[in-house]
């Protein structure tokens, strides 16, 4: 992942491992809070939840990949 973040993104070396350590730790996080709350909430509910939050990023996405490299 460090070599993601220097090449595609410029970061200098130290800093793209820090981001790989964060993007780490972030994904531990959010592992363990959706074991944790998965059957309060309800597996339905969590999926269409997941489904909802994933297409918003990836139009997000899609938006500021057409803005940076024009029409």
């Amino acid at each position: 992942m460090p070599n993601v973040y220097k090449t595609v993104y410029h970061l200098p070396l130290q800093e793209s491992l820090h981001m790989a350590s964060i993007s780490n730790v972030l994904s531990t996080c959010g592992g363990l809070a959706c074991a944790l709350l998965i059957d309060r909430v309800g597996r339905r509910r969590w999926a269409m939840a997941c489904f909802i939050i994933s297409g918003i990023l990836f139009a997000a996405l899609a938006f500021m990949a057409q803005a940076a490299h024009g029409p």
